[in-house]
């Protein structure tokens, strides 16, 4: 199967998505399995940093924030930043949510979630934003289910 995306940046740039030369590994496989389970119209949020996934696929983010670090900072973002972004995944529901980050333990287990989030001081993080992202996963908790596993990122789906 040949997935492929073309840029006219100067008619000369192409993207070939089975090219190991731009995607291998996770992207590789992330990408075929949204591109072969999904459609253009789902809104997939990435849980991290892969914003890029967004790009490629052509599937939107349900929000601006994609890039999930700058939350966890006190430095980049405040609590009204977290809410903005809070609101647009409980407004804007996405038809997957995909943990690329290990959020959520192996066995997708939200408590132990929540204890990891709640530890994320010891990395350097503001103490007060990581408790806002016990409300993420309440999210998850409550309106996704397991749903796939792709290597070491887990697939929630949206429960209809």
């Amino acid at each position: 199967m040949e997935f492929a995306i073309k840029f006219k940046i100067k008619n000369k740039n192409f993207i070939n998505i089975n090219s190991s030369k731009y995607t291998t590994g996770y992207d590789y496989d992330v990408i075929k399995w949204i591109l072969e389970n999904t459609n253009q119209n789902d809104s997939i949020y990435f849980l991290g940093t892969e914003t890029r996934l967004n790009f490629v696929t052509k599937r939107k983010s349900p929000s601006k924030y994609t890039y999930i670090y700058p939350l966890l900072n006190y430095k980049y973002a405040t609590k009204t930043d977290f809410d903005i972004f809070y609101n647009d995944l409980s407004d804007n529901k996405p038809e997957f949510i995909i943990d690329c980050i290990g959020f959520f333990a192996e066995d997708t287990n939200s408590e132990a979630s929540k204890k990891f989030i709640s530890q994320l001081s010891s990395f350097g993080f503001d103490n007060a934003l990581p408790l806002n992202f016990h409300k993420l996963i309440d999210i998850i908790d409550n309106n996704y289910y397991f749903y796939d596993m792709l290597a070491t990122y887990k697939i929630f789906k949206y429960k209809r």
